[in-house]
C-alpha cells in the first residue's frame, strides 16, 4: 500500500464574495406596451384609442405595422385574455384591418384560453373561419404562423388537418416543442394513440422537454376507460414508455399525475429515496440498470463512429495533435480512472494559484493510486509549468495525455475513458451535454446518460488533511422504474445534483 500524500498545506480556502453589479434596468417595447395598458385602465374604445396614440408615441420600434399583433400577444402572456378581446373588438369597430402576425397571435389567444376552458361551437367555428380566409389570402404560410394556426386547430373538430400542416413547417424549420405537443394532446385526445405516440418519441429524439398538457389531456382520455383493469393498463403503458425513455417530471408535470391520479383512485404520494436507494413511503428499494456488456460495445462503437471522429469534432486540434493522440491510443493501456486534470484543478474556483490547481490533482490521484488503480490524467500542455512538488508525483504515479492549450480535450477524455471499460470512473464535474447532444439517437442518449451517472465522480473539496471527498455515483437508477406493485416516477432533476429531488410513489 503507497502512503497517502498529503496536499494539505497547499489548499487555499476559496473566497466567494463578490461586488454586486449595479445594471440598469432596461424595458423593452413589451415592458412598455404592457405599463402603458395598465396605466389607461381599459374601460372604453376611447381608452384603447389613447392607448394606441401612446404606444406609437412612446417607442421607434412599436410601429402600426407590429402593434396589433404586440398588443394581443402582450395580454395573451399576461392572461388577461378578456383585454385582447376588447382590444380585437376596438379594431373591428374601427375597421382596422388585421395582419397576418395579428390573426396569427388572434388564434394562438384562441388556443391558450381553450387549454384552461372549453371552447364553444361558436368559437370553434371562428377558428376554422378564420384558418379558411388565412389559407385562401396566403397559400404559403411562414413557420410561426403555421404554429398558430395548428394549435388553435387542434382544438376543433379539423384537427386530423395539423399532421400535415406539421410537415409544412418541417420544409423550412424543426417545429417547436409547444406546437407538437398541442398536436399530441389533441391525438391523445381522439384516440389517434400512434401518431401521439410517434410525435412524443419525436420530441425526445430532439432532447427536449414534454409539456404538461401532454399528461393531462392523456389521462384525460384514460378516465374514459371502461373498467378498472384498462384504466390501470393504460396507466402502466405510459409508465412503461416513461421507463424506456428515462423520463421525469418538473413541479407542474408532477402536480398534473398527483391530481389526475387521485381522480382515478390510484393511490400516489410524494416521497425521497435515500442514497442506498430506499423508498421512505414504500420501503421498496429501487434497481440499478448497469448496461450490459453488449449495450455497453454498442455505445462505445457508435460514440467513436459518430462523435469522437465526426468530422467537426477535432476543428479546434491540429493534425499533429490528432496523430500524436492516435499514436497513444494505439499504445494505451486499459485505466480503472480517468482523470479530468483542469477540470479538477480548477474545482477550487479558476482565480487560485497553480500550488492549488496542482495540489487538488495530485491529491485525487493519490487517493486512487493508494486504492491501487491504474489512472490516466488528462488536461492541457500548461499543466506541465505547474510547481514541482505537486505536480512531480502526478507525473510518478498516472500515466499523462497533454493537448494543446487552444485543443477541445472533451472528445479525447470521452475515448480514453470508452476505450478502458464499462466501468471506468471518470473524474470531472462536466456534465457532457455537448457530447449528448451530438448523439442523435435516443437509444444511444439514454445508454450515455446511464453510463455516464455509473462512472461519474464529481470531486466536492479536499480536505486539509489532503483527502478527497467526491460526490460518488448514486447505486440506484434515477429513471422511471417498477418495484413490486409500486412504481417510482422521478421528479424535478436539478443538473448539479446526482438524481431528482423528490418522487412519486404509485401504487397500481
Amino acid at each position: 500500500m503507497l502512503r497517502r500524500y498529503n496536499f494539505g498545506s497547499f489548499l487555499i480556502k476559496r473566497c466567494v464574495n463578490r461586488p454586486a453589479l449595479d445594471l440598469k434596468e432596461r424595458l423593452t417595447p413589451s415592458d412598455i406596451l404592457w405599463k402603458i395598458i395598465e396605466n389607461n385602465k381599459i374601460k372604453s374604445i376611447q381608452d384603447w384609442k389613447n392607448v394606441r396614440t401612446d404606444m406609437l408615441n412612446a417607442h421607434k420600434q412599436i410601429t402600426p405595422l407590429n402593434l396589433d399583433a404586440m398588443t394581443i400577444s402582450i395580454c395573451t402572456a399576461k392572461k388577461e385574455y378578456d383585454l385582447a378581446f376588447s382590444y380585437l373588438n376596438y379594431l373591428k369597430k374601427e375597421n382596422i384591418n388585421l395582419n397576418l402576425a395579428t390573426l396569427g397571435k388572434y388564434l394562438k389567444l384562441m388556443y391558450i384560453k381553450g387549454t384552461e376552458q372549453p371552447i364553444g361551437k361558436e368559437e370553434e367555428e371562428q377558428i376554422l373561419m378564420l384558418y379558411d380566409n388565412i389559407r385562401k389570402s396566403h397559400p404559403i404560410l411562414d413557420a410561426l404562423t403555421l404554429e398558430n394556426v395548428i394549435v388553435a386547430l387542434c382544438l376543433t373538430k379539423k384537427w386530423h388537418l395539423c399532421e400535415a400542416l406539421l410537415d409544412e413547417i418541417r420544409v423550412t424549420a424543426v417545429p417547436t416543442t409547444f406546437v407538437t405537443c398541442a398536436l399530441i394532446s389533441a391525438a391523445f385526445l381522439n384516440n389517434a394513440d400512434d401518431l401521439a405516440w410517434k410525435l412524443f418519441r419525436e420530441i425526445l429524439e430532439r432532447d427536449r422537454l414534454v409539456y404538461t398538457n401532454v399528461y393531462h389531456s392523456y389521462f384525460k382520455k384514460v378516465a374514459k376507460c371502461a373498467s378498472k383493469m384498462e384504466t390501470l393498463g393504460e396507466i402502466e403503458k405510459l409508465f412503461n414508455f416513461m421507463h424506456e425513455h428515462s423520463l421525469k417530471l418538473d413541479d407542474s408535470a408532477a402536480d398534473e399525475f398527483v391530481s389526475s391520479l387521485r381522480k382515478l383512485d390510484v393511490a400516489v404520494n410524494t416521497s425521497v429515496i435515500n442514497r442506498s436507494g430506499v423508498c421512505k413511503c414504500c420501503n421498496g428499494k429501487l434497481q440499478s440498470f448497469d448496461l450490459t456488456e453488449e449495450e455497453f460495445k454498442d455505445l462505445q462503437t457508435y460514440i467513436i463512429k459518430n462523435i469522437i471522429v465526426g468530422k467537426d469534432v477535432f476543428s479546434k486540434t491540429t493534425p499533429e495533435e490528432l496523430l500524436r493522440f492516435k499514436h497513444f491510443v494505439s499504445n494505451m493501456d486499459k485505466y480503472d480512472v480517468v482523470i479530468d486534470g483542469l477540470n479538477v484543478g480548477y474545482s477550487a474556483g479558476v482565480k487560485q494559484t497553480t500550488m492549488v490547481f496542482s495540489a487538488l490533482v495530485a491529491s485525487v490521484v493519490s487517493h486512487f493510486v493508494n486504492r491501487g488503480k491504474k489512472v490516466l490524467v488528462m488536461g492541457r500542455n500548461h499543466m506541465n509549468k505547474w510547481p514541482k512538488k505537486n505536480w512531480k508525483y502526478v507525473q510518478e504515479n498516472a500515466e499523462i495525455f497533454l493537448t494543446q492549450d487552444l485543443s477541445q480535450d472533451d472528445p479525447y477524455l470521452l475515448y480514453c475513458a470508452l476505450h478502458s471499460g464499462k466501468d471506468t470512473i471518470i473524474i470531472t464535474r462536466d456534465l457532457m451535454r455537448n457530447q449528448k447532444f451530438l448523439l442523435k439517437n435516443v437509444r444511444q442518449k439514454l445508454l450515455f446518460e446511464r453510463w455516464l451517472a455509473k462512472g461519474k465522480y464529481h470531486l466536492l473539496r479536499v480536505q486539509p488533511s489532503g483527502i478527497p471527498i467526491f460526490r460518488e455515483p448514486l447505486p440506484f437508477s434515477s429513471m422511471p422504474q417498477k418495484n413490486g406493485g409500486y412504481w417510482h416516477i422521478p421528479c424535478f432533476v436539478n443538473d448539479k445534483v446526482p438524481g431528482p429531488d423528490t418522487w412519486l410513489c404509485i401504487k397500481l
